[in-house]
């Protein structure tokens, strides 16, 4: 299993560096009635969502997690960190990080504390000056840790991994601080195994749904 992941996340990073060498591609085009340039100078596209290739940005998101195939995990708040980067107008990627701690009653009450990582490469629209839809997907990680309220109980639990889709939109503020709302369905190649005491190994689904809401800035 940790063999296909990694052949995923390799797909996926072939993908990302080939949109760069694409969108490097698109700008040169654009420059110059001979379609290259002798020496590089910024290039600006107008008020686009946002207009300069290759910006990082940070970010923070509010989310909702949603684990609609297992009964056993309650649904609740997660808080996750953004880390992007504006790859062209069309190609983005963000790195997103979020923890969450739902009650988890199934087989023995106790608290769930899961974090969470997407790598997503999102394909966008045409923006408009001020706001840009966009699609997404990538490869994702659970990492799962779970505490029973039972004196002289321990769980176990194994990390879990899949993928995910995504869609959301940005809306500008401005140039450069942009409104994110973002909605992933996580689906996973394996189910979570974990073990009470030292029972038999039990298997569980951990497919969810994520919708957040926040803010990015990018430099």
């Amino acid at each position: 299993m940790r063999k296909a992941v990694a052949a995923i996340a390799g797909v996926c990073l072939i993908l990302g560096f080939s949109g760069v060498c694409w969108g490097q591609a698109y700008l040169d085009r654009g420059l110059g009635d001979a379609g290259h340039v002798d020496s590089w100078k910024p290039y600006s596209v107008g008020e686009q969502l946002i207009s300069v290739s290759c910006r990082p940005g940070l970010g923070a998101r509010v989310a909702y997690f949603f684990p609609y195939s297992n009964d056993g995990v309650d649904s609740e708040i997660a808080y996750e960190g953004i880390i992007s980067y504006q790859v062209s107008n069309i190609l983005a990627t963000a790195l997103s990080v979020g923890h969450t701690r739902p009650t988890w009653n199934d087989p023995i009450s106790g608290e769930a504390r899961l974090t969470y990582s997407n790598l997503t490469f999102e394909l966008r629209g045409e923006p408009t000056p001020e706001f840009g839809l966009y699609l997404g997907f990538g490869p994702s990680i659970f990492f799962n840790s779970f505490r029973s309220d039972v004196d002289g109980i321990s769980v176990r639990a194994r990390d879990s991994f899949g993928m995910h889709l995504a869609i959301g939109f940005d809306y500008c503020i401005t140039q450069d601080l942009v409104f994110n709302i973002d909605v992933k369905h996580l689906w996973f190649l394996e189910d979570y195994k974990f073990r009470v005491n030292n029972g038999p190994i039990q298997s569980e689904k951990l497919n969810s749904v994520i919708m957040g809401a926040g803010f990015k800035y990018f430099f």
